[in-house]
């Protein structure tokens, strides 16, 4: 049984034969109804066809539109259906079965026997026109590329997705066939090896290529070689030169002339735009390249915009030379990871007003070593003259006794000062790049264990010889705390000094009060996580319990789950004057479960030890969620 043919094939197929895009609909009409239904092959595949014509072909066409390949317009004659891509089609199948031989030029209008709309054409002239074009080439294959070829060597139509590959490889074959049917092999090559002396390797290698392996060749050509490059503009000159001997002696323009003269065009014009991207690409490189060195320089912190004006060895910046989207995703590729579990090349940090800085992953410590030495002596010494005011007159602070006040006021200083360094070195992705890019020294490590280091330790701060060194700056009756007692008794009377005592205690229970808060939350929050299910804590518990405890005799088994227990209190008990300064996460949680059956010889003998550790966790985050710390 002979297949069906669709509507679009029929009416490409009657295009075909009067060569034209504009299709009359009446005149089409009556064609299909007396081919359908006959008794030749074409009408047995047009039976669907034969009944209501006209409706069917109505219906059919409303499709087609739909899909964008035809249109219907009425030009005063008549309803006249248009292909708009008919010439497109014929063009693509012309080059398709295209003879490689040099006696044939490039199709163009005369030869296809079409003439293509002006609004559908895209007049180009081979050369630098060319070259500008390769460099921003239209997208669509409509309009045509209808290329112009200098010294009378005529014309050619094709397609905008034929250029540059798939027309250079028909260039290429085309010269290829030249030189085997002229004979000329030889004579370019001797006249190659007289102008590169000294280089006869290359140019032998380059015309092997050339004729042997011409993807070798192109790749040679648009990797930018030199070598390569310049003996194929030489090459090219040789062609056309020879062409317009071969024409001056026979006084006549043959299509051999026109093949060759088209194919060193194309060849030329196409190896010049190749060598310009290759210098283009390899120029974007440098650029790129030194705007991520530049990150590793000082001062070693830089904004998205310090990237955007990067200048490159033009003297251009790097957004007006590539675009906002370009830069912009390769700003995106340094500062995202390319290997699971490690830091990208470059991290961005944002401010709470919004500002962002990059850092280089490398420079992230040494930065903030360089940030802590340039203001360590400015907050100093606004911690002394902040002291030295309060001792003149006679008064004191929480800061001045508890190493925690103290360690809150350096850090409002901190954040004055640097807000860059008070961002990047309380950032938990530091404590990451601590880990990946070290060794270093204790000075120098911002995180210990994944905790903050706190302020007063990177700046080797000491309260008590801070104080003491404000004392001694002042009058010597400063130094006695019961002359300056009774000083600020009568300067200020007793109501004020019991008010300073009450704000100080008051300050001192808020902040046990908050941190109290703070853990139950944040245990309530990691119990839910780790509970399954439609599971109750206690009956969690008691399952785990079972787990890990297999004592044969429940009296037995009882008594070690309360000795585990109080093992857990004591352990928690210890610890729970650090916890309000901590954030607590599950890690804090699993490593405190390890460290409690670490500290006991019976419990590291229990086989399910890892029942026995959620079991641990478990109790730890109930007794924390009800907790007072």
């Amino acid at each position: 049984m002979l297949d069906k043919i669709d509507l679009y094939t029929i009416l490409r197929s009657y295009a075909n034969k009067s060569r034209n895009a504009r299709v009359p609909l009446d005149a089409f009409i009556r064609f299909l109804q007396n081919m359908a239904g006959g008794d030749s092959p074409m009408g047995k595949r047009l039976t669907d066809w034969a009944i209501d014509t006209r409706q069917k072909v109505i219906d059919g066409l409303e499709k087609l539109i739909h899909q964008q390949k035809v249109e219907v317009r009425d030009d005063g004659n008549g309803q006249m259906v248009f292909l708009p891509y008919f010439y497109a089609e014929v063009i693509e199948a012309a080059y398709t079965n295209l003879d490689d031989s040099a006696e044939i030029p490039l199709p163009d209008e005369k030869m296809l026997r079409i003439s293509v709309p002006s609004d559908q054409i895209r007049p180009i002239v081979a050369g630098a026109a060319l070259i500008s074009y390769l460099s921003n080439p239209q997208t669509s294959i409509i309009p045509i590329i209808k290329l112009n070829f200098p010294n009378s060597n005529g014309s050619a139509l094709m397609l905008s997705n034929q250029l540059p590959e798939f027309i250079l490889d028909i260039a290429l074959k085309k010269l290829r066939d030249s030189f085997r049917r002229q004979g000329t092999l030889d004579f370019f090559t001797q006249r190659m090896l007289t102008r590169f002396r000294g280089q006869d390797a290359h140019v032998r290698e380059f015309i092997a290529t050339l004729v042997s392996h011409p993807n070798e060749f192109v790749s040679s050509i648009s990797d930018g070689n030199d070598f390569s490059f310049q003996a194929c503009m030489y090459l090219c000159q040789l062609i056309k030169s020879y062409v317009e001997e071969q024409v001056e002696r026979s006084n006549d323009r043959k299509p051999v002339h026109i093949t060759l003269g088209q194919s060193a065009e194309l060849l030329l014009s196409i190896s010049n735009y190749y060598k310009a991207a290759a210098l283009d690409a390899k120029e974007k490189e440098l650029a790129f390249d030194g705007a991520r060195l530049m990150v590793l320089e000082p001062p070693w912190v830089y904004t998205i915009k310090d990237i955007f004006s990067y200048k490159t060895q033009k003297g251009r910046t790097l957004i007006d030379a590539y675009g906002e989207k370009e830069v912009g995703d390769f700003v995106k590729g340094l500062t995202s990871s390319k290997i699971d579990m490690q830091m990208p090349q470059i991290l961005k940090f944002r401010s709470a007003g919004g500002e962002e800085w990059l850092v280089s992953k490398e420079r992230v410590i040494p930065l903030c070593s360089k940030l802590m030495e340039e203001i360590n002596s400015t907050i100093l010494q606004e911690i002394k003259n902040r002291w030295t005011k309060k001792l003149r007159d006679y008064r004191s602070e929480a800061a001045m006794r508890y190493d925690d006040d103290f360690e809150e006021m350096i850090s409002k200083q901190v954040s004055l000062f640097s807000p860059q360094l008070f961002l990047i070195a309380r950032d938990k992705r530091t404590a990451i790049v601590q880990e990946e890019t070290g060794p270093y020294g204790i000075s120098e490590q911002v995180f210990n264990n994944y905790r903050p280091v706190p302020w007063r330790i990177l700046f080797k701060f000491r309260r008590d010889t801070i104080l003491t060194s404000c004392r001694f700056s002042l009058p010597i009756w400063y130094s006695f705390p019961v002359i300056v007692k009774i000083i600020a008794f009568f300067k200020y009377g007793p109501k004020i000094l019991a008010e300073d005592a009450k704000t100080q205690v008051a300050a001192s229970k808020k902040g046990n009060e908050d941190g109290s808060e703070k853990i139950k939350t944040e245990a309530r929050k990691i119990m839910k996580d780790a509970l399954p299910s439609g599971s109750s804590t206690d009956a969690y518990l008691e399952s785990l319990n079972e787990r890990w405890n297999q004592h044969l005799v429940k009296k037995d088994r009882d008594k070690i789950k309360r000795d585990v227990n109080a093992l857990v209190k004591n352990y928690l008990n210890s610890t729970l004057a650090v916890l309000p300064r901590t954030t607590l996460t599950e890690s804090i949680i699993d490593d405190m479960s390890t460290n409690i059956i670490g500290l006991n010889d019976t419990l590291k003998k229990i086989n399910d030890k890892n029942s026995l550790r959620l079991y641990i966790k478990i109790y730890l985050l109930k007794m924390l969620a009800s907790a007072k710390v």
